[in-house]
């Protein structure tokens, strides 16, 4: 186990990296169709064609919107790829994410045409932020499993709620520029800190032994344990932007918090089905 554990990045293949690459490749070379087509495959909320269901989260207004996508993606995906590789769960991985971009798209969109918050809506950013709860999710489970099911799931809970009222906390500062809005993350960090050590001891015990049985087995996994949960709670800064007016165009928060939560929900099914 031990050396698996050393020696996991030699276990990426060529067929990983096309995997990994396949989604970007795509939104990227969508970047250079004709105008007239381009238009066609966003998604028209209050007249949508049944394709641009699926095709609008693949679309982007220029390369800027592009590389916030393309920055989401590999934030969240590759790090949870190289984790998850190591700890040996490659194809359930790979039907997590595929499920989640390919899927993500139909859902919100549906929900976007009920109940319309904007005239049309393309980009991957709902894409991202369901990978975002579904890297999560794959990151609980992997905690779960090597715990040999000893953490119980209010520790998720609270480490859930830490994430959501920093999201918000964030938010408010970032859009409106309250300087109550760092007193109340600050504040929101120590109430949660103090929650997690004063209720979940032993929870707390169990994940300080799994992280020094990583550093024995290997640094760079260990440190990629310890990554994944910033990422995770600092990802709102890339998907909940200060600017609420981008390009010309409104940035639909409201699809990010539809994908984020669908992710969590979708990635809930798989694992509990697999």
């Amino acid at each position: 186990m031990s050396k698996r554990h050393h020696n996991f990045l030699r276990d990426i293949t060529f067929v990983d990296v096309v995997l990994l690459l396949a989604f970007p490749l795509l939104i990227f070379l969508l970047m250079f169709l004709p105008a007239p087509v381009h238009k066609s495959l966003i998604l028209n909320v209050h007249h949508p064609s049944w394709w641009q269901i699926v095709t609008n989260g693949f679309m982007h207004i220029d390369y800027n919107h592009f590389l916030g996508s393309l920055i989401g993606y590999l934030f969240f995906v590759i790090p949870t790829f190289l984790v998850m590789l190591r700890d040996n769960h490659r194809k359930l991985f790979y039907k997590l994410m595929f499920s989640t971009i390919f899927t993500t798209a139909i859902v919100t969109s549906f929900i976007t045409i009920i109940v319309p918050t904007v005239p049309s809506i393309q980009g991957s950013s709902g894409i991202v932020a369901g990978l975002w709860g579904t890297m999560f999710m794959f990151f609980i489970y992997d905690m779960y499993k090597k715990s040999k099911n000893k953490l119980r799931i209010k520790f998720f809970c609270s480490l859930g709620i830490l994430i959501s009222l920093m999201m918000v906390a964030i938010i408010c500062y970032l859009n409106y520029n309250h300087s109550w809005g760092i007193i109340l993350l600050a504040g929101i960090i120590l109430l949660l800190v103090a929650l997690l050590i004063f209720y979940l001891k032993k929870q707390l015990r169990i994940i300080v032994d799994i992280l020094l049985l990583e550093y024995r087995a290997s640094k760079l996994g260990f440190y990629l344990t310890i990554l994944l949960p910033i990422i995770f709670i600092f990802a709102p800064i890339q998907l909940f932007p200060s600017q609420l007016y981008i390009n010309g165009a409104n940035v639909d928060i409201f699809i990010h918090y539809l994908g984020f939560i669908y992710g969590i929900l979708l990635s809930y099914l798989i694992l509990r089905w697999k």
